[in-house]
C-alpha cells in the first residue's frame, strides 16, 4: 500500500476540519498568527498559502453541495458566515463547484 499521496493528505485533513466546523476564514487567522508569533521562516510562501488555501475551499464548498454533516451549525459556512455566497469569490467558487457536479 504505502504512504498517502500529498493530495489525499491534503483531502483527509480538510474533511476532519470541515466535519469539525473550522471554516476557511479560521483557518487563515490560524496561519497568519502563527507566522506573527514565530521566529522562523515560514514552511510555506505567501503564495503557497494562498494556492493551498484556494484548494482547501475547493473541497469544502464541495462537501457543502454535497451535504456533508458538520459540527458548525445550521447557519455554518465553510467559507465563513451565513452570507457568504455574498462574497464574490465564493461565488464563482460555488459556481465552479455546482458546473462539475452538474456533469456527474
Amino acid at each position: 500500500k504505502g504512504a498517502k499521496s500529498a493530495p489525499e493528505e491534503l483531502i483527509m485533513a480538510v474533511d476532519h476540519l470541515y466535519r469539525d466546523g473550522i471554516s476557511i476564514p479560521d483557518i487563515k487567522l490560524q496561519m497568519a498568527m502563527k507566522s506573527m508569533g514565530s521566529n522562523e521562516v515560514s514552511l510555506l510562501d505567501q503564495s503557497t498559502q494562498a494556492q493551498m488555501l484556494g484548494s482547501m475551499s475547493v473541497i469544502m464548498l464541495t462537501m457543502m453541495e454535497m451535504k456533508i454533516p458538520h459540527q458548525g451549525g445550521p447557519e455554518w459556512s465553510p467559507a465563513g458566515g451565513s452570507a457568504s455566497e455574498e462574497d464574490p469569490e465564493v461565488k464563482g467558487l460555488l459556481g465552479w463547484v455546482r458546473g462539475i457536479m452538474s456533469l456527474v
